[in-house]
């Protein structure tokens, strides 16, 4: 996101409107204004997500109950994602896309088929 944001303030330095910007990465307008302004009043700092802010992990490196229930189930499971994701949601009640779960597994160090099955 930082790239992102850096790319924004290019784009306006090279006279881009903020609607065109807000087009090139289909976000809202209002979106790059803001980081403009954060640009504007705290320099390239300003373009840094800050500390606490974003959507929390839906799974934690550091919950045990957790990665280990996760690679179990990819165990079990190894050719086919899909039923990894509806355990996961009947056990921890918590319901995510199968690209978050590949990022989790990622995370773990868990390679080859099942985090890029279908």
């Amino acid at each position: 996101m930082f790239r992102q944001r850096c790319h924004f303030l290019l784009l306006s330095d090279q006279g881009l409107e903020i609607q065109s910007i807000a087009q090139i990465y289909d976000v809202a307008r209002q979106s790059v204004a803001v980081w403009l302004d954060r640009y504007e009043q705290q320099g390239i700092e300003g373009l840094r997500t800050r500390k606490g802010q974003g959507m929390k992990p839906l799974l934690r490196l550091e919950n045990r109950v957790e990665v280990e229930a996760v690679e179990s189930m990819v165990e079990k499971h190894a050719q086919n994602l899909r039923p990894v994701l509806l355990e996961l949601e009947e056990r921890f009640n918590k319901p995510m896309s199968k690209r978050t779960l590949q990022r989790f597994l990622k995370r773990l160090g868990i390679a080859g088929s099942a985090s890029g099955a279908s």
